[in-house]
């Protein structure tokens, strides 16, 4: 499983990566979920393309809470996204190249994840599942282009809440679905026309109400339970304002943090008896908070006295003195 940020609350992309041994078996149950998916709903349309020379099929419905991208790279690989761009990037590390030749730079031939599972070797008995963000992975999360691309799309999923809240509220005082935005702002609803003046989507998408007058729809952004992911549409101008913001959150980041950063690994162990989380995490910061953390969990393990456990005990948590 595999994504370009970390933003799952408004909405990220992931892509799931399956590789197995029974082709036939495999791709006639994953075919089925797209089929029931089809039959779920009217409003779902399949269409079909080509990303790096691979064919793929797509499942979307209006509001997104269907997107699918679903391909076969290889014959015993498969993968299905909710993005196109992040598709077509995976697909790329997999053939070492980008469409136009250009050679990419992938996760496993790096020598910081090399290092990495010299410290956590895969097939370890401690591990059942293993999470890796790779140091450019971070750079990328603090850098201007996700910082500025995700600052916009917020500001956006506000407006388009507001619009939701705004549509709420004319059903309430006319007993009316609202037809149009210009409706909400004649009830007074709204705080003003949406899609002008300051209510305006900072990507220049033009807002519009849903097909049942329920909630905002951008046509940049999408539904705000459902936007799309940021990978899609990357911020390349920005304005004063943003380059100023961006600056500012740069000098407080730089106050903390020093010129390298070190990857993130987590090795999961989950079993009924324990669930186990192991990190390597070496960030290079000067804060008390970290410092505060190193001291008071860092040593050798201790042992604990047994206490009286009740049954209906769910969890609980021991701090020696």
């Amino acid at each position: 499983m595999t994504g370009s940020d970390l933003f799952f609350n408004e909405g990220s992309d992931l892509t799931l990566l399956f590789q197995f041994k029974q082709p036939a078996v495999f791709k006639a149950r994953m075919d089925g979920f797209l089929q029931s998916a089809e039959k779920a709903d009217v409003g779902v349309k399949r269409s079909t393309g080509k990303v790096q020379g691979v064919d793929y099929i797509h499942l979307t419905n209006p509001d997104r809470s269907v997107h699918v991208f679903s391909a076969y790279p290889e014959s015993n690989i498969h993968f299905r996204s909710n993005s196109l761009a992040a598709l077509g990037r995976v697909l790329a590390a997999i053939h070492g190249k980008e469409a136009g030749g250009r050679p990419v730079k992938r996760l496993g031939d790096s020598s910081e994840f090399a290092y990495i599972r010299t410290l956590m070797p895969r097939g370890a008995k401690e591990e059942d599942g293993f999470l890796y963000l790779s140091d450019p992975f971070i750079r990328r999360i603090v850098g201007p282009e996700l910082k500025l691309t995700e600052r916009r799309r917020v500001l956006c999923y506000n407006h388009l809440r507001m619009i939701g809240h705004a549509s709420l509220m004319h059903r309430g005082e006319t007993g009316k679905v609202p037809e149009s935005l210009e409706a909400l702002d004649q009830s007074r609803c709204s705080p003003g026309l949406f899609g002008a003046y300051e209510l305006v989507c900072p990507d220049g998408g033009k807002y519009s109400l849903s097909a049942d007058g329920t909630a905002g729809v951008c046509s940049h952004h999408g539904h705000s339970h459902e936007l799309v992911p940021c990978c899609e549409h990357p911020v390349a101008k920005v304005n004063g304002e943003e380059a100023d913001e961006y600056k500012a959150f740069l000098e407080e980041y730089n106050g903390y943090w020093r010129t390298f950063f070190d990857p993130i690994a987590v090795r999961i162990k989950v079993a009924p008896e324990q669930y186990r989380l192991e990190t390597i995490i070496l960030p290079l910061i000067d804060n008390s908070i970290y410092t505060g953390l190193a001291t008071a969990l860092g040593g050798d393990p201790e042992p604990l006295d047994a206490l009286p456990v009740p049954k209906r005990n769910i969890f609980s948590v021991n701090f020696p003195r």
